[in-house]
Parts: structure tokens; C-alpha cells; sequence
């Protein structure tokens, strides 16, 4: 199921906002924290940061495009079929790409593996471990 991105709401008064630009394009893989766009409002220019991991699917609105606050400017197909993008950032465990990759193609569900990396992030090696265990 995908993530829908909206325009971030800056302040109570901000009625829409305006992308200036994409760091990151159709296809390309984000990780949690990753600055997808700029964007503006009449009080401010913000860096919008992915609150998943996943591809993004699909830009809804353009470079130079103006969308209101909440509205959906992005696609993001989550890395393991969450639901919901809860911004801030989830304070669960992430996966590191390679480890990401390898849980798939071992069937696994990353949120069942114990993560040894910075803040308890899954590693290649976490995965690997439970292959060899099992």
C-alpha cells in the first residue's frame, strides 16, 4: 500500500506551499531522514525529509507546483508494506538497504529481526545471522 506525502502544514496560518524543487526522482530509493524536496511557503523554506523507507512511486506535484497544506504532492511505496508514513520519523529499528534487500529475498520480516547497528538499525550481518541460524 502506498504512502501518500503531503505538504507539510509549517504553521496554523499556512494555507499551501510551493515544491521548488526534487532532490530525488521517480524510481529512486529513500531512506528515513533523506531530503526529498524544498519547499516554501510565504513564511519559510523547508527541507521535506522522508518519514519511511521506500521508492518513490510517483510526484504529484511538479517542480514550480503549489499544492494546500495537507494535500498529496508524492507516492512512496514502502520498503515493507507499512501502512501509514507517521511523521516524524518511526522510532522502530531501520534496516540499512543491503539488509533491507537480503530480508526479502530470504522471506524474512524485518520487524522480527534484532538490529546490532547504530540505534539498533538492522545490518547485512543481522540478516546473514538469522540465515545461517536457521
Amino acid at each position: 500500500m502506498a504512502i501518500t506525502i503531503e505538504m507539510p502544514r509549517l504553521s496554523d496560518s499556512m494555507r499551501e506551499g510551493t515544491v521548488l524543487r526534487w532532490l530525488k526522482k521517480t524510481g529512486d530509493f529513500v531512506g528515513v531522514g533523506d531530503h526529498l524536496a524544498d519547499i516554501e511557503t510565504d513564511k519559510a523554506h523547508v527541507e521535506l525529509q522522508a518519514c519511511e523507507d521506500g521508492t518513490l512511486t510517483e510526484i504529484l506535484v511538479p517542480e514550480g507546483g503549489s499544492a494546500a497544506a495537507g494535500a498529496p504532492i508524492a507516492l512512496l511505496q514502502p520498503e515493507f508494506g507499512a501502512a501509514a508514513c507517521g511523521c516524524p520519523p518511526r522510532p522502530s529499528a531501520t534496516c540499512s538497504p543491503l539488509a533491507a534487500r537480503l530480508a526479502a529475498e530470504a522471506g524474512l520480516n524485518p520487524a522480527t529481526l534484532r538490529g546490532t547497528g547504530p540505534r539498533g538499525k538492522i545490518m547485512a550481518a543481522d540478516v546473514r545471522e538469522i540465515g545461517r541460524a536457521s
